[in-house]
């Protein structure tokens, strides 16, 4: 049975932040039709996806392969491309309506990374592990230091991260007897300064692990600036943080100071065995939109001069809205994201849909080719996310666009509006 649509995922959660500016490094179409598009749809942690169905502009439907690839012929110079995923945890039988799907509007580039940002189950072939951390033992900690945090990462960028005490575990995808070959990084400190760091070589998916972690003092690193909030908004608390793969992120250093004033200074210290990002959010009225600048750190980078810019706010939707009524909001420059979801009698969300635009105004596209539809009358929630230093939706659908964005691997800002709903009359 195919899906009937509702629609969206809240991408972002502890990063939470706008997208650093990504590359948008494209090859070109010629201005006439006649070119090919081959792609590839990806999950929420970039895995290929097989068996999604793609419609680029309005061409026929194809499927991805088990590599998550397609390819349309004879594309239009500037076209829209359409993704739809049937649920696989929906048992036979289940719930027709669910499903996962995004629209990117307006794409021009001959090889898109169609990345489905409600998607975050495995890829065929691949199942997800939970590795145990039973325990993690220091040597050389400083006196009177506190371990931090801990990490798991891996030569390709994974990082998975975890406090001291109580359950540690992370999880990853791979095949069923698949090995993730990386370090296990831990970081210790007092207040908000990280005194000294270190790894060892650790291997998931052979058991429990247990390592031993020699630290060493981390070099000398001090960071100051100014942050300002927009208008009708307050600076929320700033912190340092390790950002993980599945789009969280664990404070290591919090800039408190009395009254939250712009400008900061802290003596943090520098570990080289994880990433370390400056994340500085504020808080808006409605209190449901929300923005926040997301830096990364490094040696050459001790200045920050930030600006947060507001969030997004929607300016026209209606009770009731057909496939042409424009759903409108105000933005700051970047790309916007609009999301759908439908909900059922429970408040759970049962499908997903992500429209991906360079405007300020979308209308409810029309996935009927796709399978995915949305019952009439359905309401759906929507809310619109910016994401700021991303200028087109070709940087967006990058090999490294949205996914650099989620996990946080780049500068970006990042705002989201408050939330309203609009019944899709057909």
């Amino acid at each position: 049975m195919k899906p009937i649509l509702a629609v969206l995922l809240a991408v972002v959660a502890a990063c939470g932040g706008n997208p650093a500016p990504t590359s948008d490094n494209k090859p070109g179409f010629p201005g006439t039709n006649g070119a090919n598009v081959a792609g590839r749809v990806v999950n929420r942690f970039g895995e290929p996806v097989s068996g999604a169905r793609v419609r680029i502009g309005a061409a026929a439907v194809v499927t991805t392969d088990t590599q998550g690839k397609f390819t349309v012929a004879a594309a239009p110079a500037s076209y829209d491309a359409a993704v739809e995923v049937d649920d696989p945890t929906v048992p036979p039988g289940g719930p027709s309506f669910i499903g996962r799907a995004v629209v990117y509007q307006g794409l021009t580039r001959a090889d898109p990374v169609l990345l489905v940002p409600g998607l975050s189950l495995p890829p065929s072939g691949s199942v997800l592990h939970s590795q145990t951390v039973q325990s993690i033992n220091i040597t050389d900690q400083p006196a009177g230091d506190q371990p931090l945090l801990w990490a798991f990462t891996n030569p390709i960028g994974f990082v998975a991260t975890g406090r001291f005490g109580g359950a540690m575990f992370f999880l990853w995808d791979g095949p069923p007897s698949g090995l993730n070959i990386g370090t296990i990084a831990v970081l210790v400190g007092s207040g908000s300064h990280i005194s000294a760091s270190g790894s060892t070589p650790a291997t998931a998916g052979l058991g429990p692990l247990t390592p031993t972690v020699q630290v060493t003092a981390t070099q000398a690193y001090q960071i100051s600036g100014n942050t300002r909030a927009p208008a009708g908004c307050a600076l929320d608390t700033r912190e340092v943080v390790v950002p993980a793969t599945d789009g969280t992120a664990l404070a290591v250093a919090t800039i408190a100071q009395a009254g939250t004033p712009p400008a900061f200074a802290i003596d943090l210290g520098f570990p080289i065995e994880v990433p370390l990002a400056l994340r500085v959010p504020v808080t808006c009225l409605p209190a449901s939109s929300t923005s926040v600048v997301f830096r990364r750190l490094s040696l050459s980078k001790t200045a920050f001069d930030l600006d947060v810019p507001a969030p997004p706010s929607i300016t026209a939707t209606g009770a009731t809205a057909t496939l042409t009524t424009p759903l409108t909001w105000t933005a700051p420059a970047g790309v916007s994201v609009v999301h759908f979801d439908r909900r059922d009698s429970t408040g759970l969300v049962v499908g997903t849909l992500d429209v991906a635009a360079a405007s300020t105004s979308v209308t409810f596209p029309d996935l009927t080719a796709l399978g995915a539809q949305v019952l009439p009358g359905s309401a759906l929630e929507w809310h619109v996310e910016t994401w700021g230093g991303v200028t087109s939706t070709d940087a967006l659908a990058a090999a490294t666009g949205f996914r650099a964005l989620l996990a946080c691997t780049v500068d970006f800002t990042h705002g989201v509006s408050d939330s309203s709903t609009v019944t899709i009359s057909r």
